[in-house]
């Protein structure tokens, strides 16, 4: 069976833009202003300095300015300027990085990307800590296909490397002020300059704020009360507009050089986002539950709009889970006796976020030599999370969540680096990584039709849960060289070995008011019965660990979860070759074999299946590229194909239960492949005149037995289906059109007067 999803988005614009950059033109110019080429683009995707048409890999590079001019303000706008990359946010508001396909759905806070960003090659290892990394940046590299043997995350999509702005020897200072629809309000600034003679400084900072852009598109008139609400005799108001913004973001650095041979950089970096979670958008009905049917207010719920603004929401999400002291009454919202077991918790916040997050990183570099440099680079981040999240789409309280958390990251580094005698380079180093996290989730029901069998108490109007308690030790050692073997051709070499030791707990949880504790001690009590065993009464406190489906002969969780290991290691690597023998021309080709970390799940669990995490996916990927300037530096046309062969692929998948049917989890996809090619433009016509284009197909495949089910074809409990052969094929054309400098002179005057500012 072959799916086929055809992604054809054509995007022009004309841009006409001052600010207080300096940076004029991507294109050189004489005092003649005849066109003289192609600005040098420098980078450090190999942890030193090169041109970018010197790097045999395929790289996409965006400068702080072009940044700024297609208004990327977070890491989901990336894709406005980079081929192949794509972001996402999951319903439970964690967000997705994948780069040429490659990327790994899951719902976890404390979750390894499968694409690793760094900053200042400092790696930020969860993708929860980068929503602030888009501040003052220099430019942006994005390093494309498995990187496991320079960067300190060993990755199998990319990596995203931003170079932040660095303090400056004289003052300089600047601010730009953006307004826009729904009284949007970006104001971004900075300061920079010496301190003392060996001492420099820089602050920037941003505030952003808006208010909401959702509107509810048809509310209570149109569906009728609420029946929860109704039914304790509550009075309730909703708000029909969401999405409101409140982020503030800043970054501290110090430059430090007080030798020619010694430098310093220290950083410290903040932000807080207090905005709304996103309301999603109510799709249709799906009937998981064999038994019982959606309620009439859900199957009858009219469908969202084709309008990115329209959703509809409740008013408001439990906010704390529950306690037995907490309950409000028995609640009979259809009039029918076996409702009377539903509860309600008078605990409810609007659906929006306290996010803070801190980091501090220092790099040192010290030439030991004048050709052998010795690099340390240590971090430390954080996080504390709160994030209230509606997840239905309607008005009604059928399901939300709150979602709390910790992540605590520290990253030490110590490598050299230098230059072999005659020619070519080296690196070699070790790494140390150790993370705390903490990641819990409350999930309410309302009422929904979530429990399959009439018998058990809970319908529920409570809530259940999911807590996932991790700790993670990695240690690597690393190499790498280039050596030219020949005249024109330059041969590279990259290896690293990476241990990894994560142990964990985990379990579904009851949120407090043992309703979810009393639906599991029965489901288990029925359970020992149906297999001939002594009847072993419930153990699952209130508010504690509990799953519903287990094997003999335990049957009850152990409290307070599943303590569980994942030990890994792996040696991943890379051969390369480099040829530029053709005048305006490079030519590589590379071998890389890359790996992902395993992965503990964090997913709504009622089955100990549900808590074993997935081993470490591999890729083995095949390049074959070109970056060729041509037309006199007019016209620079890149240009890749390649294969991915994927083991062990990670994705959320399904597991078939003898009481809930379908119950969700990480599995491992045994084999699959992508076989994809790559191609990107950056063309002059005139000296003010730039057209940017990208194309990118895809074709994955699984190519051996896998079963897992089909969530978007099978029907109630259809089991699991063999999706070998699956495919899907994606085709992207990206256009950017820009116009720049009219009046030149005007924009150079107006940019030289804020400058000096």
């Amino acid at each position: 069976m072959q799916f086929i999803k055809l992604n054809l988005s054509i995007i022009f614009s004309l841009i006409l833009f001052s600010s207080f950059s300096s940076n004029v033109s991507f294109a050189q110019e004489n005092s003649g202003n005849s066109f003289v080429g192609l600005e040098e683009i420098i980078v450090t995707a190999q942890k030193r300095e090169q041109n970018i048409n010197e790097v045999g890999m395929s790289i996409d590079v965006a400068s702080g300015q072009q940044l700024e001019n297609a208004g990327v303000k977070d890491m989901i706008d990336l894709g406005r300027l980079v081929s192949g990359f794509t972001a996402n946010s999951n319903y439970y508001g964690t967000y997705t990085y994948t780069i040429r396909g490659v990327g790994f759905q899951d719902t976890a806070l404390a979750s390894n990307g499968a694409v690793s960003i760094n900053i200042d090659e400092m790696p930020i290892p969860f993708s929860a800590l980068t929503t602030g990394v888009v501040l003052d940046i220099e430019r942006v590299e994005v390093l494309k296909g498995p990187q496991g043997t320079l960067f300190g995350q060993n990755t199998t999509g990319g990596a995203i490397n931003y170079i932040a702005n660095k303090p400056t020897d004289e003052f300089e200072a600047g601010i730009r002020l953006q307004y826009g629809s729904f009284n949007e309000i970006d104001i971004t600034g900075f300061i920079s300059g010496p301190i003392s003679e060996n001492l420099s400084y820089r602050l920037a900072a941003k505030s952003w704020t808006s208010d909401g852009d959702q509107k509810m598109y048809s509310g209570e008139e149109a569906n009728g009360p609420d029946p929860i609400w109704v039914a304790n005799g509550r009075s309730y108001t909703y708000d029909t507009e969401a999405g409101e913004k409140d982020f503030q973001n800043m970054r501290l650095s110090f430059a430090y050089e007080p030798a020619d041979n010694f430098s310093a950089l220290l950083t410290l970096s903040a932000w807080r986002d207090q905005s709304d979670s996103r309301r999603p958008q109510f799709i249709s009905t799906f009937q998981k539950n064999p038994v019982r049917s959606p309620r009439p207010q859900l199957a009858n719920y009219p469908r969202a709009p084709k309008d990115n603004r329209a959703a509809d929401w409740g008013p408001c999400v439990n906010a704390a889970g529950g306690k037995p002291e907490n309950i409000t009454g028995n609640i009979d919202i259809e009039g029918n006796p076996e409702n009377l077991n539903n509860r309600l918790l008078d605990n409810c916040k609007p659906a929006a976020r306290d996010n803070e997050y801190f980091s501090a990183t220092l790099r040192m570099d010290y030439d030991v030599s004048d050709s052998v440099t010795l690099t340390s680079q240590t971090s430390y981040n954080t996080l504390d999370r709160e994030q209230l999240v509606e997840a239905d789409g309607t008005i009604y309280q059928n399901y939300e969540s709150i979602q709390t958390g910790d992540i605590e990251v520290l990253f030490q580094e110590l490598r050299l680096s230098g230059n072999f005698s005659n020619d070519g380079t080296w690196v070699v180093g070790a790494n140390y990584e150790s993370t705390e996290t903490y990641d819990k989730f409350i999930a309410t029901y309302g009422f929904s039709t979530a429990v399959p069998v009439q018998v058990f108490t809970l319908n529920p109007l409570c809530c259940n849960g999911l807590f996932n308690d991790q700790e993670t030790d990695t240690m690597s050692i690393f190499g790498s060289m280039e050596y030219p073997i020949m005249d024109n051709l330059d041969l590279t070499l990259g290896i690293r070995y990476t241990d990894q030791e994560r142990s964990y707990v985990s379990c579904g949880i009851d949120g407090g008011d043992g309703s979810w504790t009393n639906t599991g001690n029965e489901i288990q009590s029925l359970l020992q019965l149906l297999g001939g065993y002594d009847v072993v009464g419930g153990s699952t406190p209130i508010g504690g660990c509990g799953t519903a489906s287990l094997t003999p002969p335990t049957f009850h969780a152990p409290q307070p979860g599943y303590a569980k290991e994942l030990n890994e290691d792996n040696v991943s690597w890379k051969v390369g070759f480099t040829y530029d023998g053709i005048e305006d021309s490079l030519y590589w080709f590379t071998v890389t074999q890359g790996f992902k970390s395993g992965s503990s799940p964090m997913v709504a669990s009622a089955s100990e299946a549900q808590h074993v995490a997935v081993v470490q996916e591999e890729l083995l990927a095949y390049e074959l590229g070109t970056k060729l300037t041509l037309q006199d530096g007019r016209v620079q046309l890149n240009a890749a194909a390649f294969f991915y062969d994927y083991k062990d692929k990670q994705v959320l998948g399904a597991f078939e239960d003898l009481i809930f049917g379908s119950l969700g989890g990480l599995v491992n996809v045994p084999e699959s492949e992508i076989t994809g090619f790559e191609a990107s433009l950056e063309w002059y016509p005139t000296n003010n005149f730039r057209v940017v284009g990208s194309l990118l197909h895809l074709d994955t495949e699984i190519t051996g037995e896998f079963r897992s089910f089909d969530r978007f074809s099978a029907g109630i409990n259809a089991g699991t289906k063999n999706l070998k052969d699956k495919n899907c094929l994606q085709f992207q054309i990206y256009m950017l059109i820009l116009i720049l400098n009219i009046p030149g002179n005007l924009i150079m005057e107006i940019q030289h007067l804020l400058v000096q500012m």
